[in-house]
């Protein structure tokens, strides 16, 4: 992705794919800005861009060095994080990334709030990527509902 140099949708597809073959224990993440249009709105493009150039940033600066963070297009985000032991590892995960849009961004001295949305997808209540794609998706949906905005997908029910 030329605007935040983070690894793009194609390449976040690819990973995943591998990723699948393989088996691991691993979780999808995947993240968007609450009322991102609004910043683009309110505050011009270039806010906006300044605004995922920072997320980016933050998200592997936050996230284990092998954690793999993509740009998925507009404000959302895909990360892949693998080898997790326990559940409560998601926790941790999700209260880093929301630390990331804890602090109020200064663009211009704009102050702006953020808030991210998170869906969590485990590789392991999957039956193929797409269904691991669909339950984060869903997920991070479900997370705007919710007070602590987000959600990790339930296990599908066995067919």
């Amino acid at each position: 992705d030329a605007l935040t140099q983070l690894p793009n949708r194609n390449y976040f597809y690819e990973k995943l794919f591998e990723l699948f073959d393989l088996q691991a224990n691993a979780a999808v993440f995947f993240v968007d800005i609450e009322n991102f249009k609004h910043v683009n709105d309110q505050y011009g493009h270039l806010a906006g861009d300044a605004v995922l150039r920072a997320s980016s940033h933050c998200l592997k600066q936050a996230l284990p060095d092998d954690a793999f963070v993509a740009r998925l297009g507009g404000d959302e985000f895909a990360i892949i994080i693998n080898r997790l032991n326990f559940l409560t590892e998601l926790e941790v995960f999700c209260h880093k990334i929301h630390e990331c849009y804890g602090s109020t961004f200064v663009y211009e001295q704009h102050n702006i709030a953020l808030q991210a949305n998170i869906g969590v997808a485990l590789i392991q209540n999957a039956k193929s990527p797409e269904d691991l794609i669909a339950d984060a998706d869903r997920a991070m949906y479900d997370a705007k509902l919710s007070n602590n905005h987000w959600c990790i997908a339930p296990q599908r029910p066995n067919s």
